[in-house]
């Protein structure tokens, strides 16, 4: 006959004995497992461990092919919690995308606040009015006079910074050349072939004045005109073996030719004029 406690947690039967503590501890595992899948974000999903489980780790360690539509996954082949899921994912990749773009952007703008920097400090206003006044002359200022004095020293100081700044000066404009080529190159990804690359450094090589712009257009010039002169020396050696070929043919097959005047019918007018050197009385 069936017992009751007061609490309602336990309940005897001729099977056994049921508590409701097992089907608690049931739905706490459950939760645990799912817990923070709402801001699950693709980082997460990139870092998971499925080491644990030998049937999710053989499915998640690789790529596969033969896979029916995204779409036909989404409406037949998961749950809803699947395809919200799957929502929560995209908007995490988008997130993620949008905060690479603007960390990108953010480091453009700090380099070319620093090249701003640079060239007002090493080729702007300032280093111009160094520069210039540098190069004017002190042979006809009287040093004893106060205000020429001063003259003195301060095209001579300009003489001392003009110094100091030329080596900078110089890695600015080899940095921007470097940069330059960068973009030229990534714009012209022919550059990077070896028949390209055979040509361009004894070019410049021979020519450092020359920009890598006229260098190109001048490599990639030659670079047609040897490949149409190819061309035409290959089809020149495709007809000349055609007409070899023929010419064997027509030696060796016995075709008919009445009077042995006449050359065989088909024939190009080159091959006709090599018919008739060749069938000579």
């Amino acid at each position: 006959m069936p017992n009751e406690t007061d609490g309602g947690n336990t309940s005897t039967t001729s099977e056994g004995t049921k508590t409701a503590d097992t089907t608690v501890t049931s739905e706490s595992t459950q939760t645990s497992t799912t817990e923070g899948l709402d801001n699950l974000s693709i980082d997460d999903l990139m870092n998971m461990d499925f080491s644990d489980d030998p049937k999710l780790s053989e499915v998640m360690s690789g790529e596969h092919t033969g896979l029916p539509s995204f779409k036909e996954i989404l409406l037949n082949g998961t749950t809803e919690q699947g395809r919200k899921l799957v929502s929560n994912l995209r908007a995490s990749y988008t997130r993620r995308t949008q905060e690479l773009a603007q960390a990108r952007k953010d480091l453009d703008n700090e380099r070319r606040a620093i090249q701003l920097e640079k060239e007002a400090l090493y080729s702007g206003d300032f280093a111009k009015k160094v520069k210039e006044t540098a190069a004017q002359d002190i042979s006809t200022l009287d040093p004893y006079d106060q205000e020429q004095l001063m003259k003195i020293i301060e095209i001579e100081s300009a003489k001392k910074l003009e110094q100091l700044l030329k080596p900078m000066q110089t890695q600015i404009i080899e940095q921007k050349q470097i940069l330059e080529a960068e973009r030229f190159i990534t714009a012209h990804p022919d550059m990077k072939t070896e028949a390209f690359k055979a040509k361009l450094v004894p070019l410049i090589t021979k020519r450092p004045d020359m920009d890598l712009e006229t260098a190109y257009w001048m490599i990639k010039g030659q670079l047609s005109e040897e490949a149409k002169a190819e061309a035409i020396k290959t089809k020149d050696a495709d007809r000349t073996k055609k007409i070899e070929t023929r010419q064997q043919i027509l030696k060796t097959s016995g075709a008919p030719n009445i009077g042995g005047t006449k050359p065989p019918k088909g024939l190009t007018p080159v091959e006709a004029m090599n018919w008739f050197r060749n069938n000579k009385k």
